[in-house]
């Protein structure tokens, strides 16, 4: 009964030492480190968001930007984080501060007013940049109204004393300047009973945008200083101190608790020391009452030990062969990095010469000046040069499929598309060796599919093109057609047949080896022996399988089973286009390449200059990022490895500054591990083209990035033009000629872009005329402006003379 009560007793304390620490481990959670870090960070943010916005503001307003985006989203990140502080599940309102949410609060009125501080700084800065691109317009109209000469020229006077006023007006609105302005604008007034009706509703019109700008200027300049004063940031710092003093007490008290849990949980340990120190003398007790039982444990103690001994030296020979495992592991892991780290510096080296070699030929094969046997020996050197990049791309293949790095790219296609591709190009080598080519499509075959369509089209050439290169004369038969279908799983049986040499069945065990090749006595096949044993290796990937059958002089059959999953569609599909590209239509834009390697920016330079870009070259990415910054090209073309300043460096250092961030990339890399082209999409870089580079791949991507109507070479002969690299300028009359003088000499660049837009939208064989003039403009270079048209002048008069 005592025996009970004891035990009672220590039960009871132990279940209420057990309560206690679990209730101080409760208390301890009180206070959230991450939280609390996510919570700063929010606030960080809305700091960084509020500078953005008033960077932005001031950016719109020097610069009279129609657009709005960066001041949107800065205004939108501000309005969704401080939802966030006030609503999401890291939020700091009601967590116990009556002080921080009545900040909060006050915050959240001086966000609303300066929200609505900037719908109206929007709609007047709308208003004046409206009224400020008409103007020049206007001017124009205006005196192009007045009929006689000389009333023009006065007229002409008196406008451009007005838009050379407002122009002044608006950089810097002083009250002098708008006297100045209002001054100017009473003397074109008085023209108005002297003109013709037309000219009068122009010259009103022209007035009253005269007075809209002088009102939303006057708007504009209230409204910055209202928002910039506005105590947005001082709020955030009385919120993140009151937010700060808060937590400082809750964690004091969790670290309170936790001291208290450190203490109880060693009397607890103490405690059942103590209690199992008792049941050890309970045992002892017991042991000495039972003297049989002793001895009867003493021998199963024995018989135990030597057992014990036995799996000690088990476990000794076991670690043994796991340490020997490990390091064979270790060995093996570093072979593998050696291996890879040599074929990614054997690609990188096989590649950069290639680029210059395969890109020139590109250039070379699109030039009709060159004649048949020139043509024919760059088509020799471009198949060469392809030849060995199929090498080279086979060996990393199989390096990544046997370090188990090759990964699928799944995605939703149209099946008879991609067939038919595939049986376009199979259809020009048969061709091309005079062999019969038959494609069996089956009737049943699903129209949407899912799948990797790069690795299906690798082993699917293969098989086509192994089969033709080893049959001189017959036929090769591709068959299509479904095998099975479990669900929307359907099993597809690709099949190619040919009435080549044929295979010894004693060979048929070695032919998907590395590096075997069949010799036959009339045919040696070119490449590296790798083609059968990657296509055997990506079936087994795709979860296919890769079968064969051959009788020699008689023919092989090749066919793989591969389980798809049909899709709905229809999606967009992307159209390729195997025309050449001549141009590009609207602005000039500007490209910098940058390049340690004089041969891969000369490639580049030389394929990009004839369709009408203007190029400039760095050789350092130090070089780049200053020449980015003075001339801010469209779009920047960057090796990765360069000396000094690589390229991932130099694209997180655009991305970082605040003048070029938003200017799209491209990185230019021989070396085509899919982490190198993942590192350049998280280092910033839109996009990522392998070397050698393809004309048709660049081509693509810059008019993805920067939305290019490319102009082919069919229309371009329809126009009348050729590809001459000195084509004979087209020009307008000397009267328009002279016009455009005129205002380059008075430095009005709006009014000189707006006559570029017109002259472009009338005549298309004034196009290259239009690009030159639009080019100088665009750059600012008024010199080389006013040079070029007073060329023009003179060459349109001769061309006059000599009609």
């Amino acid at each position: 009964m005592l025996m009970s009560r004891s035990t009672l007793f220590h039960v009871c304390v132990l279940l209420l030492m057990l309560g206690a620490v679990t209730t101080l481990f409760v208390l301890t959670q009180s206070y959230d480190r991450e939280t609390h870090h996510r919570r700063l960070l929010d606030m960080q943010e809305m700091k960084r968001w509020e500078a953005l916005l008033h960077q932005d503001l001031l950016r719109t307003r020097a610069e009279f930007l129609p657009h709005y985006e960066g001041l949107m989203e800065a205004k939108e990140a501000l309005l969704a984080t401080y939802g966030v502080l006030t609503k999401g599940p890291h939020q700091i309102l009601n967590i116990g501060s009556q002080e921080l949410d009545d900040l909060l609060s006050a915050y959240g009125h001086l966000l609303t007013d300066k929200v609505e501080m900037l719908a109206r700084f929007q709609a007047s800065n709308s208003v004046l940049h409206n009224s400020v691109r008409y103007f020049p317009s206007g001017v124009k109209g205006l005196v192009d109204l007045v009929p006689d000469k000389v009333k023009r020229q006065s007229v002409d006077r008196d406008a451009g004393r007005v838009l050379q006023g407002m122009l002044l007006y608006i950089q810097r609105s002083t009250g002098e300047r708008q006297h100045q302005v209002l001054t100017n604008l009473a003397v074109l007034q008085q023209w108005h009973d002297r003109l013709l009706p037309e000219g009068q509703d122009d010259l009103e019109t022209l007035v009253s945008h005269a007075h809209k700008i002088i009102e939303s200027t006057k708007t504009l300049d209230s409204l910055i200083p209202k928002i910039l004063q506005m105590p947005t940031n001082d709020a955030l710092d009385q919120i993140d101190r009151a937010y700060s003093a808060l937590q400082g007490e809750l964690d004091s008290r969790a670290e309170f608790y936790r001291m208290a849990l450190y203490l109880l949980s060693v009397l607890f340990v103490l405690y059942i020391g103590v209690m199992l120190l008792q049941l050890k003398k309970a045992s002892l007790a017991l042991a000495k009452s039972k003297e049989g039982l002793e001895q009867q444990v003493e021998l199963r103690t024995e018989e135990l030990s030597e057992t014990n001994v036995e799996l000690q030296r088990q476990i000794g020979e076991r670690q043994l062969a796991q340490q020997a495992e490990a390091q064979a592991r270790e060995i093996a892991e570093q072979a593998s990095r050696a291996k890879s780290d040599f074929l990614a510096n054997m690609s990188h080296e096989f590649r950069t010469p290639l680029n210059g070699i395969l890109g020139y030929t590109q250039i070379f094969k699109r030039d009709k000046s060159l004649a048949a046997k020139q043509q024919k020996g760059v088509k020799v050197i471009h198949e060469s040069g392809e030849h060995l990049l199929t090498l080279v791309n086979d060996i990393l293949d199989l390096s990544k499929i046997e370090a188990r790095k090759m990964e699928l790219h799944l995605g939703t296609f149209h099946l008879p598309e991609f067939l038919d591709a595939i049986v376009n190009l199979a259809q020009v080598r048969a061709d091309q060796k005079g062999l019969t080519f038959l494609y069996m499509p089956s009737r049943h075959l699903p129209v949407w599919v899912q799948g990797d369509t790069k690795r299906l089209r690798q082993v699917l050439l293969n098989l086509l093109s192994n089969a033709m290169k080893f049959t001189e004369q017959g036929s090769v038969t591709f068959r299509v057609d479904m095998h099975g279908e479990i669900g929307d799983r359907r099993q597809l049986r690709f099949e190619v047949e040919d009435t080549g040499i044929g295979i010894d069945s004693e060979k048929l065990e070695t032919i998907f080896l590395p590096f075997q090749q069949v010799i036959d006595g009339r045919i040696r096949a070119e490449g590296t022996g790798l083609g059968l044993t990657i296509c055997q290796r990506l079936v087994n990937c795709m979860g296919g399988k890769l079968h064969v059958t051959s009788i020699v002089h008689k023919g092989s059959r090749f066919w793989i089973l591969i389980d798809l999953a049909e899709v709905t569609g229809p999606i967009e599909q992307k159209v390729h286009d195997g025309r050449y590209v001549v141009a590009y239509k609207g602005n000039v834009r500007h490209i910098l390449i940058v390049d340690d390697n004089i041969e891969n920016r000369s490639f580049l330079s030389d394929l990009l200059q004839p369709l009408g870009f203007v190029v400039t070259e760095a050789n350092t990415g130090e070089e780049a990022i200053k020449k980015a910054e003075e001339i801010r090209p469209d779009i920047m073309l960057v090796d990765l490895v360069m000396p000094g300043m690589d390229g991932r460096a130099v694209a997180q250092h655009i991305r970082r500054s605040s003048v070029i961030q938003s200017m799209a990339m491209i990185a230019l890399s021989a070396n085509v591990f899919e982490d190198t082209q993942t590192q350049c999409l998280e280092a910033g870089f839109n996009d990522f083209l392998p070397k050698p580079v393809l004309v048709t791949d660049l081509v693509h991507v810059l008019g993805e990035l920067l939305d290019l109507e490319w102009v082919y070479e069919s229309e371009y002969l329809e126009q009348g033009k050729t590809n001459s690299s000195t084509p004979t300028l087209i020009l307008p009359s000397v009267e328009e000629l002279g016009d455009l003088l005129d205002i380059a000499n008075r430095g009005n660049i709006s009014a000189m872009r707006d006559c570029i837009q017109r002259l472009s939208q009338t005549d298309q064989s004034l196009q290259p005329f239009v690009a030159e003039l639009r080019r100088l403009a665009d750059g600012f270079l008024m010199k080389q402006l006013c040079a070029f048209l007073t060329r023009s002048i003179e060459q349109k008069r001769n061309q006059e003379r000599h009609a």
